[in-house]
């Protein structure tokens, strides 16, 4: 085993990953590769642009393979698990590999370019927020991924989905380009979970972008003109899915 290390992001290396080729064929075929191809400008160059384009027109909007959701898979064990922006499925398919009991809900307001994209397992068509209230009180995490820069609707859900129970954010953190800025000042990372494990799931990243799993609570504080809508995004799109 060696160890990547591209900006501040330290990922193992595996010696099971697939060649960039390989990747895509599993992703065209709307399945969940077995690992990720090791990926840097040194090595590709910006054919990396290219692959990452490919995989965001079937929306993988990050890197996602059995190999790299082991972990986050086995720390859920037997927890029941509602996904939120879960996209075409690409995160919950490979946890549902893992046999994780997860039900992923989207309602697609964020992009109408993905619409016509075939999910790779059944996404629910609801908010966020309607799945929060609706499914919720039955699920034991609430898993988000990716919210967009900017929108309200991650704050919305989270408050709704309250402070008791664990929340795994997916995406770049705070200063990336994922939640607005008041998600991280109700955000509060557990680093270590009650039984004194480090919570770590390195998740591999593009070159250039900085994706992490986190697992932590929201404790929601009032905003002034607080946007309580419960679209999943806003009307406007943010200038990076344009």
């Amino acid at each position: 085993m060696g160890v990547w290390v591209k900006a501040e992001c330290v990922v193992e290396k595996s010696l099971y990953m697939i060649d960039i080729e390989e990747y895509l064929k599993y992703i065209k075929r709307g399945e969940v590769p077995p690992s990720v191809p090791y990926l840097s400008y040194e090595t590709v160059g910006y054919n990396c642009c290219d692959t990452r384009g490919a995989c965001l027109s079937r929306g993988m909007w990050a890197l996602v393979s059995i190999e790299s959701t082991a972990s986050l898979a086995e720390w859920i064990g037997d927890r029941k698990v509602l996904e939120i922006m879960a996209g075409r499925g690409w995160m919950a398919k490979a946890l549902q590999i893992h046999g994780v009991n997860i039900t992923p809900t989207d309602d697609n307001s964020w992009d109408d370019r993905h619409s016509d994209i075939t999910s790779i397992t059944p996404v629910l068509d609801m908010s966020a927020i309607d799945a929060v209230e609706k499914l919720g009180p039955d699920m034991d995490i609430l898993l988000v991924s990716w919210p967009p820069y900017g929108k309200t609707a991650v704050c919305n859900a989270c408050k709704a989905w309250g402070s008791k129970r664990p929340i795994i954010y997916i995406g770049e953190i705070e200063g990336g380009c994922n939640a607005p800025d008041h998600f991280w000042d109700c955000w509060y990372e557990t680093r270590i979970n009650n039984d004194g494990d480090v919570l770590d799931f390195p998740l591999p990243q593009w070159p250039g972008i900085h994706d992490h799993i986190q697992v932590g609570t929201y404790s929601h504080r009032e905003l002034e003109n607080d946007d309580e809508s419960n679209s999943e995004y806003d009307s406007e799109y943010d200038s990076e899915y344009d």
